[in-house]
C-alpha cells in the first residue's frame, strides 16, 4: 500500500463538563478513570446481566466486548480517549473540563455516539461521578453534568449535543481520513508527544524510540484500525530520513511497561506524512484506548 491510498473513517467528539459538586479529583491515569466511568454505564445500556462476567456471556458479537474487553474479542472496536491535558487534578464546583473521544475505522458510527458513548457519559456523570476516593453520596464529591458534544470537521468544532437540548443533529457523517489529509501541506520538523507513550518492539520497552520505530508503530496501528493484518507499506518508506536527534525522559514504570514522553527532531521525509499523520490520529503503543502515545507534527 502507499501512503496515499490510505483511508478509513473517524469521529473526533470533543466532550464539554461541567463539575456539579464541590470536588472532581483525578489521578494521574485520567485515560482510564474516563474509560472505566464510559464502561460501567454503557453495560446498563447493554443487554447485560451487570454482575455476569463477560467470559461466561453467550450473547455474540456483542458491542460491549468489542469496546471494552479486546482481550474477548478478535475484532475490537478502534478508539481513544483523550483525557484533559491540563497539569492539575482538582477540578472545584462549577470549573469546566474537556476530553475527547475519537471512534476510528469500523467504530465510527454515529449510532455508537447515540446510543453508548452520550448516554454513559451524562448519566455517569450525574449518578456516579468520577473516582471511589470519597464515599460521600449526599455530597456529590466527582459528580459531573455533560454540557456539549462537539465533532471536528473541517478544522472546525460543530456542537452536535447541548445538555438542555440534547441532539441537535439526527446524523452525522464521519470524516474521511485522506479528504482531511489532503487540506494539508506543510513540512515537518519534529515528532513530539503530548501524551505518555509505551513501545515495545520484539518484547523489548524502547527507552528513546527512534524515527523508525515511530514509522513502525503508525503503520502497525494503521493496520488495526483498517482491519486488514495484511496491510503492507512500500518498502523505501523506512528509508533513513537525514540526521535525527531526540530527547525524552521516563513518566513512569510498572511491570512489563515504561511510558515516556518526549521529541524527535528530525526532516520529516514526505512520503511518510500521512503514516504519520494517521499514527498521530490513532495513537501508538500501549494503551492508546485511554490516551498514551499521542503525538503531532510540527514544522
Amino acid at each position: 500500500m502507499f501512503p496515499n491510498q490510505i483511508d478509513f473513517a473517524f469521529y473526533r467528539l470533543l466532550f464539554e463538563c461541567t463539575v456539579s459538586g464541590p470536588l472532581l479529583f483525578f489521578t494521574s491515569r485520567r485515560g482510564e478513570t474516563i474509560k472505566g466511568l464510559i464502561a460501567r454505564e454503557a453495560k446498563k445500556i447493554f443487554p447485560c446481566r451487570l454482575n455476569d462476567p463477560c467470559e461466561t456471556c453467550r450473547v455474540e458479537n456483542c458491542d460491549y466486548v468489542r469496546f471494552f474487553r479486546t482481550d474477548l474479542t478478535s475484532s475490537a472496536f478502534s478508539y481513544c480517549i483523550i483525557p484533559p491535558l491540563r497539569p492539575r487534578s482538582a477540578y472545584y464546583h462549577g470549573e469546566k473540563f474537556y476530553f475527547e473521544i475519537r471512534l476510528l475505522g469500523e467504530s465510527a458510527h454515529f449510532d455508537y455516539v447515540l446510543k453508548y458513548l452520550a448516554p454513559a457519559v451524562e448519566q455517569g456523570g450525574l449518578l456516579q461521578g468520577i473516582g471511589g476516593w470519597y464515599k460521600d453520596a449526599e455530597r456529590h464529591f466527582g459528580r459531573f453534568k455533560l454540557n456539549s458534544i462537539y465533532s471536528w470537521r473541517a478544522d472546525t468544532w460543530d456542537r452536535i449535543f447541548s445538555g438542555s437540548k440534547g441532539f441537535t443533529v439526527n446524523s452525522s457523517a464521519p470524516v474521511s481520513f485522506q479528504e482531511s489529509y489532503h487540506t494539508q501541506n506543510r513540512k515537518y520538523h519534529r515528532i513530539s508527544f503530548y501524551t505518555p507513550c509505551c513501545l515495545k518492539r520484539q518484547k523489548q520497552v524502547l527507552s528513546e524510540p527512534s524515527f523508525d520505530d515511530i514509522l513502525y508503530f503508525s503503520a502497525m496501528r494503521l493496520r488495526s484500525v483498517c482491519g486488514d493484518q495484511t496491510m503492507r507499506l512500500e518498502g523505501d518508506i523506512f528509508d533513513n530520513p537525514g540526521p535525527v536527534s531526540s530527547h525524552f525522559s521516563q513518566v513512569s514504570q510498572a511491570k512489563n511497561s515504561r511510558y515516556i514522553i518526549g521529541e524527535i527532531s528530525v526532516e520529516v521525509p514526505e512520503k511518510t506524512v500521512p503514516v504519520l499523520m494517521a499514527g498521530s490520529l490513532c495513537h501508538i503503543g500501549k494503551g492508546v484506548s485511554q490516551g498514551y502515545g499521542g503525538f503531532f507534527l510540527a514544522g
